[in-house]
């Protein structure tokens, strides 16, 4: 697998609550994340996404174990958007149509010089700067 890759929120949520029917293409990728053989990144958009569903069930359990993985893997990387990356996303808003939490995910992945954007998000795969790989077949 080529690197830095980009991980979407759902690849974390899947990974970490147990999403089988994702494990064939994540599995491999958490694995190199904790053999630290692979650069990945992803963002505060995504820390805070998936910490929506343990807050709201006030699962302390799950809560760690995201904080586990965000914090304690040096080759994951949390971006955090800046004034740039704000530009970015407003420009791809515009171009593509996309949803703005996900133009700033993009926007991110290219600026960290990311070559391939691990989603669950058909809509994306029109994003022409970086191979889109959905965690799922298209419909």
């Amino acid at each position: 697998m080529m690197g830095p890759v980009f991980l979407d929120s759902s690849c974390f949520i899947y990974f970490i609550e147990g999403r089988t029917e994702f494990t064939q293409k994540l599995v491999p990728i958490f694995k190199q994340i904790e053999n630290n053989t692979i650069h990945v990144f992803s963002s505060i958009i995504s820390v805070s996404e998936v910490l929506v569903g343990p807050l709201k069930q006030n699962n302390q359990d799950l809560i760690n174990r995201y904080h586990n993985l965000f914090t304690n893997y040096p080759s994951l990387e949390i971006t955090s958007p800046s004034y740039k990356t704000a530009l970015s996303a407003a420009l791809m808003r515009v171009k593509y149509g996309f949803k703005l939490p996900d133009c700033y995910q993009l926007a991110l992945a290219v600026e960290s010089g990311c070559k391939s954007f691990y989603t669950n998000d058909a809509k994306l795969k029109k994003f022409p700067d970086m191979q889109i790989i959905l965690l799922s077949p298209e419909t």
